[in-house]
């Protein structure tokens, strides 16, 4: 189970409780645990999604905090399933939002979209490197279909306390610092 940073990191105590809670006998648990896993791995492969085993490591990871947690589970498989739908949710989510991101950051600098492109992982970092408020500003801006994102605009100025052409020019400096930043990666990639 690899390893991961920050407050959601799993702790030996969590995975020890998951692991009693799959089988009493060490080995028993430890084998238990390893057919969840592969059967993770399957439903992810299923669906269709990238780094499947990362997703399963995930879901049990999940599992385990909850159950640390003191959440009753009855079932674990049907519970891992649970899990792992949500988990599968949050991924085609987060897709989905990636490249749409980066369809409208292409559609907006003059280029065609290629969803294979390193531009989307550059455009991920470069929106990581922003301010939080500016990052979330430039995503609101450009967020909706075209009725939908007129009214964003409209809200997002309101509360800014800006009038629309302010917002605009606001939104035009960060797009071009992020359309910058992304050329630098996107060059430093292909060297």
């Amino acid at each position: 189970m690899p390893k991961r940073n920050g407050e959601n990191a799993l702790n030996q105590r969590a995975l020890d409780g998951l692991l009693r809670h799959l089988h009493p006998e060490p080995a028993e648990a430890a084998e238990q645990y390893l057919l969840l896993h592969d059967k993770l791995v399957s439903y992810f492969e299923f669906e269709r999604l990238a780094q499947p085993e990362e997703l399963a490591d995930e879901v049990l990871d999940r599992m385990a905090r909850r159950l640390n947690q003191g959440e009753e589970v009855v079932r674990p498989g049907a519970y891992a399933l649970g899990v792992a739908r949500l988990v599968a949710l949050e991924t085609r989510h987060k897709e989905i939002t990636v490249d749409g991101r980066m369809r409208e950051f292409v559609r907006i600098s003059g280029g065609n979209p290629s969803p294979n492109e390193p531009s989307l992982a550059c455009l991920d970092g470069c929106l990581e490197k922003l301010p939080a408020e500016s990052s979330a500003l430039i995503l609101a801006y450009y967020s909706g279909d075209h009725h939908a994102r007129i009214e964003n605009r409209r809200r997002l100025a309101i509360r800014l306390g800006i009038d629309g052409a302010a917002l605009r020019n606001r939104a035009l400096r960060l797009r071009d610092n992020l359309e910058s930043c992304v050329k630098r990666c996107v060059r430093s990639k292909s060297v």
